[in-house]
């Protein structure tokens, strides 16, 4: 008889962590978004005003990877873009809804 497996803090932590993070996707599926989209628009929402660059950095994406998620937020009227010109600075906010 074999002796019983032993018990791992790091390995139910782990298992844990995987099982919530597919509950939240699939949770987050039929709103169009997952949960990098979701830490985005949180990013947005809890600070004002942010710009693609402090938006990139907090979120550890490459600011065109930013540009490209913005633009999806505000076609879908999520987000406004402040300023929406070339060369000038964003000033990304949530819409009201």
């Amino acid at each position: 008889m074999s002796a019983p497996v032993p018990f791992s803090p790091t390995i139910t932590l782990l298992t844990v962590a995987r099982v919530w993070d597919a509950a939240f996707a699939e949770a987050l599926k039929p709103l169009g978004l997952t949960t990098r989209k979701y830490g985005l628009l949180g990013h947005i929402r809890g600070t004002p005003g942010i710009s693609f660059s402090e938006l990139a950095r907090r979120s550890r994406i490459t600011v065109q990877s930013a540009h490209s998620a913005v633009a999806g937020f505000v076609s879908s009227g999520l987000v406004d873009d402040g300023t929406a010109q070339a060369g000038a600075a964003s000033t990304l906010l949530m819409c009201a809804r």
